[in-house]
């Protein structure tokens, strides 16, 4: 009786799925067979093609530890630094980004942290009376995405969030990133590869 019980339960089910139709897209195109080589035993690819290994998640920061891929040319890299070494948390080749472009703002800004582009602002006298670029000391602010940004007004370089210049660990003299210190590990730069 249980089998038969077991049976009539199952069987409605083999009738409702079906596998999905699904083409993977490499630079504009279906992927070829050497697009999706996976890795051999000795690290490479099993393809004789030597293109990107698509299987291994990329990512251009310096250190592992604090690195998420937004994409493969976008990474939130947190870590701390001294005034002056943002940019030593990206990998060699991997720059802070000026602009918004091409960052998935909406996936980066759902990551817990700070993660600054290369776009500073400043207020003059009240917070509403935000302007972008380099300002006076303790009233700037450092445009990028993150859960720690609130919503700017200027959106400099197309971003939406900034944080204060002097919050939680993220020091700025000026608002410019290299006059920035920070010692919030959860904080950070943006990376991309140009």
């Amino acid at each position: 009786m249980r089998k038969l019980v077991l049976a009539a339960l199952t069987l409605p089910l083999q009738f409702c799925y079906s596998e999905p139709d699904v083409t993977l897209v490499c630079d504009g195109s279906p992927c070829s067979d050497s697009d999706l080589a996976m890795p051999s035993d000795d690290g490479g690819s099993s393809s004789s093609d030597a293109g990107t290994d698509l299987t291994q998640p990329q990512h251009g920061c310096a250190a592992s530890g604090g690195a998420t891929a937004i994409s493969p040319t976008v990474s939130a890299c947190a870590g701390t630094f001294a005034l002056g070494g943002a940019r030593t948390l990206c990998q060699t080749g991997w720059v802070v980004p000026t602009a918004a472009a091409g960052i998935d703002l909406a996936a980066c800004n759902l990551l817990i942290g700070w993660f600054s582009a290369d776009a500073p602002a400043y207020w003059v006298g009240v917070k509403s009376d935000e302007r972008c670029g380099t300002g006076p000391r303790f009233q700037n602010l450092s445009y990028g995405c993150g859960s720690h940004g609130t919503v700017g007004l200027k959106m400099c370089g197309g971003f939406a969030r900034s944080i204060d210049g002097y919050s939680d660990g993220w020091q700025t003299e000026n608002g410019e990133l290299d006059r920035t210190a920070n010692t919030n590990p959860l904080r950070g730069v943006l990376c991309v590869k140009p």
